[in-house]
């Protein structure tokens, strides 16, 4: 029932604070003639209507009526009514509070979490932390690297690096990281080949307490801990082919469940991955279902000759 369309005169007297209160339809003024209307079609005979108010905002009415006879109402009765009507109004008004106060805990548990999770994973990641954008080099085809860096680093185009093993795969990743619109929050990194099939689904998406045996806490999975930042899957090629699917689910609308979990979540990402694999064979058929832009590092036999310092510093990884 829409009060402001078939109640707009008892509305109006509700916001004012007013009471309304009829023996019969006859009663009501000639400016409640769509109420009236609306109060025949119901089969309304006599009405008492009082508004439940907190802190001077309308949150409900309560209403006794008849439908076979006409009554009348005392005038003591119209008090009373209004002092149920008070303390119905409070009761509720508590009980929004309540909710409101449990959906902002939660909110402040979500955000603690995250802020655990973030701590954990730069404690694991702070040997790793330098300078990854002083890339020492003059070939020219780290040079044509580095402007592609430039041009992908401001999009959210995800990035797929090829390279041999040591040929600095990871320094690139982070480069393109440091310059993106995610730089302040840290770089996720996933060593795919590091996991065992047994826990990779867990580490990248997550599980809730109980999903499976040794299961004794909610874990936030990699993917979550990457939303609003950057997620670099380090040698994807590894990865079983039964997660294709959730991935690539991932990487294309940024939805996924943890594990024992129906709430799809959302994340809003930029991916970064690289394989040392060759393209042409059996894990051509994952990387062309993604879009993509890609180029390949230098070989490990082109750094041959090039200085010592370059070599550390700039392409190994």
């Amino acid at each position: 029932m829409a009060l402001n369309q078939e109640f707009p005169w008892l509305l109006q007297k509700l916001l004012q604070g007013q009471p309304v209160a009829f023996t019969s339809l006859a009663e009501l003024p000639q400016e409640a003639a769509v109420d009236r209307r609306s109060f025949d079609n119901h089969g309304v005979k006599s009405a008492l209507t009082v508004p439940l108010k907190v802190a001077g905002t309308l949150i409900g009415v309560m209403t006794l009526g008849t439908l076979r006879a006409h009554r009348q109402w005392p005038a003591e009765v119209i008090p009373g009514l209004q002092l149920v009507g008070e303390i119905f109004a409070n009761a509720l008004a508590r009980q929004q509070a309540d909710m409101e106060l449990k959906e902002a805990l939660q909110h402040i548990d979500q955000l603690k979490e995250q802020l655990q999770a973030d701590y954990r994973y730069l404690q694991e990641e702070i040997k790793l932390e330098y300078d990854f954008e002083q890339i020492i080099g003059q070939s020219n085809e780290l040079k044509y690297l580095l402007f592609k860096v430039q041009q992908v680093a401001p999009t959210d185009a995800a990035v797929l690096i090829l390279g041999e093993t040591g040929t600095g795969k990871e320094l690139i990743a982070r480069a393109i990281h440091h310059a993106s619109p995610y730089r302040d929050r840290p770089l996720i990194k996933v060593d795919c080949a590091a996991l065992s099939p047994t826990l990779i689904e867990s580490e990248l998406f997550g599980h809730e307490k109980g999903a499976f045996t040794g299961a004794v806490a909610r874990k936030i999975g990699r993917f979550e801990l990457a939303h609003r930042s950057t997620i670099f899957l380090d040698e994807i090629g590894e990865l079983p082919l039964g997660l294709q699917v959730k991935l690539l689910r991932v990487l294309q609308s940024g939805e996924f469940e943890r594990l024992g979990s129906s709430k799809t979540l959302e994340v809003k990402m930029r991916t970064i991955a690289a394989t040392n694999r060759n393209l042409e064979g059996p894990f051509t058929g994952f990387v062309v279902r993604i879009d993509h832009l890609h180029w390949s590092g230098p070989r490990r036999r082109q750094l041959r000759g090039a200085p010592r310092q370059a070599g550390l510093r700039g392409v190994a990884a």
